[in-house]
Parts: structure tokens; C-alpha cells; sequence
């Protein structure tokens, strides 16, 4: 079934096309597009976000509150699945948990999941370099790995 919203993606898609198909390696038109692609896409996700908002609460209406997921149709081609999640429980931000320790002593690990992570501060590499060499220096060495980041690209409309 065609419909108006078909007919407009149909000429977005063909309009993004055009618009990708004039790039080549020239730097200026490649900044301009993706600066062009990055307002659309946020102008977008504005207008998903207020959407979402209205899915939800007719989610949240179907199931009547409770967990679960619906599906929902749109006039078109379009589908939806909302899901409501399964309430959780959590600590607050001012949880005190050397008390919470103390009160609950050793069913402490009854009522709570200890995860412990280990990250390298940003001064090991200075330490290291700093070492002698000899077993402490080699272990470490051998358990830390350098991951070089991608770098981040951000374009904005003037």
C-alpha cells in the first residue's frame, strides 16, 4: 500500500542519495554533507524522542502497568516494540555501605553482588618506565595492553 509517509521516504531516501553521490575525496563537501546528514539526523531523533514518549504510555496502558512487551502497527509499513522492563531494585547515590557492612555483617553477601574492576591509572605509565627491569616490571608489562581510540568526528552547522 503506498501512503503519503511512503511516498516522503521514498523521497528522503532519494534526496540522501543525491546528496551522498556528489562526494568524492574533496574535504569540503564531505564536511559539508556530514554536517548537513548530523542536523537532520538530530532534528530526527527530536522529533523520535517525543514519539517514544507517547509509545510508552500507551504501552504502559495495554499492559496496565505491568512488565511485558507490545507490539505496535503503524498506518504503513511501520512497527514498534515497546518494552516495559521488570523493576529492579537499586542502591541510592548516598547508599552508606560501610554501614549497610556493619548492620548486615556476614549476610551482607546474602542482599548484595560485589563487583570489583581494575583499570590502570593514568600515571602507570610513568611508573612503569621508572622501574627496573626484573619480574615486578615484566608481569605488569604482560598484563597491560595500549588500545589507541578512534578518533572522534563532530560536525556542526553555522
Amino acid at each position: 500500500m503506498t501512503t503519503p509517509n511512503n511516498t516522503l521516504m521514498a523521497e528522503i531516501e532519494e534526496r540522501l542519495d543525491d546528496l551522498s553521490s556528489n562526494i568524492s575525496d574533496d574535504i569540503g563537501e564531505a564536511v559539508e554533507v556530514g554536517a548537513i546528514l548530523a542536523a537532520l539526523i538530530k532534528k530526527a531523533a527530536s522529533i523520535q524522542d517525543g514519539l517514544k514518549g507517547l509509545l510508552r504510555e500507551e504501552a504502559l496502558r495495554r499492559l496496565q502497568n505491568t512488565p511485558g512487551t507490545v507490539e505496535m502497527q503503524g498506518d504503513g509499513n511501520g512497527l514498534v516494540n515497546v518494552t516495559v522492563p521488570t523493576p529492579k531494585l537499586q542502591l541510592t547515590k548516598d547508599a552508606d555501605i560501610g554501614l549497610l557492612f556493619k548492620v548486615l555483617g556476614d549476610d551482607f553477601d546474602l542482599y548484595f553482588e560485589t563487583d570489583v574492576k581494575y583499570k590502570p591509572r593514568k600515571a602507570t605509565p610513568n611508573l612503569i618506565e621508572g622501574m627496573e627491569d626484573g619480574t615486578p616490571k615484566t608481569v605488569l608489562l604482560s598484563s597491560l595492553q595500549e588500545n589507541e581510540g578512534t578518533p572522534r568526528v563532530s560536525f556542526k552547522r553555522s
